[in-house]
């Protein structure tokens, strides 16, 4: 497989990831503890995105490489949902709001391009 394919496959494997622990398996107390700096919930939600993605970096490299890309994930992961919900606590946001879907947005966004940037480390 060259690495164009390669890399867009990891990429469609991290998206389907993101969409099962952002909004499938993400549960009520995960939501409520992220904006709470080291608590359990954030940090089991953030271990989850972790695991899984270094299941998907294992089938294309070895293993302490699959557990690195999996750890850088789950740290940015984790900070990147901390400080939305800081800035919705901050700000006062709620559904309602337009900026609260913004700042939703920007937080999707920084995931997706810790993606980009995990999958371009693998493959190059």
């Amino acid at each position: 497989m060259d690495q164009l394919t390669l890399a867009f496959l990891l990429l469609a494997l991290l998206l389907a990831k993101h969409w099962i622990a952002d909004f499938v398996i993400q549960f009520n107390y995960m939501v409520v503890e992220k904006g709470i700096y080291g608590a359990p919930g954030g940090l089991h939600h953030a271990g989850i995105h972790a695991f899984f993605t270094a299941v998907i970096f294992l089938l294309v490299v070895p293993l302490p490489l699959a557990l690195l890309l999996g750890a850088v994930d789950g740290v940015i992961h984790y900070h990147v949902d901390w400080l939305k919900m800081k800035i919705n606590r901050w700000r006062s946001l709620d559904t309602h709001q337009s900026e609260y879907w913004a700042w939703l947005g920007a937080d999707q966004l920084a995931h997706n391009y810790t993606y980009l940037a995990l999958v371009y480390w693998a493959v190059s």
